[in-house]
């Protein structure tokens, strides 16, 4: 999980007394920057194949973070923590927002009357990222256990610290992945998971409504495909002759993906219900201003960053608004260089680790 590949590091350069051991259920490849880390102070094991057990883990810490709601595999956590007296904290992820709870709502509903009360309930604490994340996810859990306001604790994601130093240069991702698109077109970028709830079609759509203005924009979409997204919106691309304008390219990260945040010259995430959505603060560190919805748990933030945030959304009105955007190429650069210091000044990974670090503090002290 991205959220916490990029926390580790910035846990361990904040507090030198900090030992992490990282527990994973699902092991994905470890990425690159773990690669440097202290192996005294950090340890990755593969519950399972390991042969060490989460209660053996969970005995030798101060605090589990638990992260994501809805597997009865890191709900299993919460028991663990109660036979071993380890108290544990729940990143939601989004996961009990509005959207999330009524997608297959009875298996919700089921997990949540088995296993919500010990689980949330015996927690010392649930994260959330922003107010409008705490807000949804006090509400849905209210049926199971009703939770007071303080806690839920309202830390932002930390991001890639990486991304904290010089714009990066748009030449590589121009060469190796836009090369078919003109020098003068302006881009609209997407990435992230190719998923229904994106509304990527939206933005494709919008497409035909620039071009018939005279902006004879392109939209690239860099993301991993989700439930065959990627057929249906390739699809979608053909009907409305759209394949010289519409350019898929796959899983990007890494510098080639800061280098494609920086070519673009406007970030676009429809989604109808998103968390922190990290692309969004990434694409702004990149200089590159963004067009998202209301339904992110950070727009109020974003607004607040120069952000363009829709509340009716509709191809129609990404359309117009990325119209209005693109039509000012000056002033939109403004809105960027705008975006990269409001999120240099609230978002600074140290300070957001801080505020991590002092949460597993408290609970720690906790009676």
């Amino acid at each position: 999980m991205k959220m916490v590949s990029d926390l580790v590091p910035v846990l361990m350069r904040a507090d030198a007394s900090v030992k992490i051991t990282v527990g994973c259920f699902d092991f994905e490849t470890p990425p690159p920057a773990w690669d440097e880390l202290d192996t005294n102070r950090f340890r990755l094991v593969h519950l399972g194949r390991d042969g060490v057990s989460l209660e053996t883990l969970a005995d030798d810490a101060h605090v589990m973070h638990l992260h994501g709601v809805w597997d009865p595999k890191v709900a299993r956590a919460s028991k663990v923590g109660i036979k071993t007296d380890t108290p544990w904290v729940i990143s939601a992820h989004g996961m009990l927002n509005d959207w999330a709870v009524a997608h297959r709502a009875w298996k919700k509903k089921i997990f949540l009357k088995l296993l919500g009360k010990r689980h949330f309930g015996g927690s010392s604490g649930v994260h959330v990222t922003a107010a409008q994340e705490r807000q949804q996810a006090r509400r849905n859990l209210r049926s199971t256990v009703d939770l007071p306001d303080d806690h839920f604790r309202v830390i932002p994601l930390a991001i890639d610290d990486t991304l904290f130093g010089p714009v990066p240069d748009p030449t590589p991702a121009r060469r190796e992945l836009l090369a078919d698109v003109p020098a003068d077109a302006p881009i609209l970028l997407f990435a992230g998971r190719m998923h229904p709830v994106k509304r990527i079609h939206l933005l494709i759509e919008a497409l035909p409504k620039l071009h018939a203005t005279g902006i004879d924009a392109h939209v690239a979409i860099a993301g991993a495909d989700v439930e065959h997204t990627e057929v249906d919106l390739r699809q979608r691309v053909d009907d409305l002759d759209l394949r010289n304008s519409v350019h898929f390219l796959g899983f990007v990260r890494g510098e080639t993906l800061r280098s494609l945040y920086a070519a673009a010259d406007l970030f676009v995430l429809p989604s109808i219900s998103e968390n922190f959505g990290l692309v969004l603060p990434e694409a702004l560190l990149c200089g590159t201003p963004v067009l998202t919805t209301r339904g992110v748990d950070i727009w109020q933030e974003l607004e607040a960053a120069g952000a363009s945030v829709l509340e009716t959304v509709d191809a129609d009105r990404i359309a117009e608004v990325a119209g209005q955007l693109l039509s000012d190429r000056p002033a939109l650069s403004e809105l960027g260089q705008q975006g990269r210091a409001w999120v240099e000044a609230n978002l600074e990974p140290i300070n957001i680790a801080g505020q991590y670090l002092q949460l597993y503090r408290d609970v720690i002290k906790r009676p």
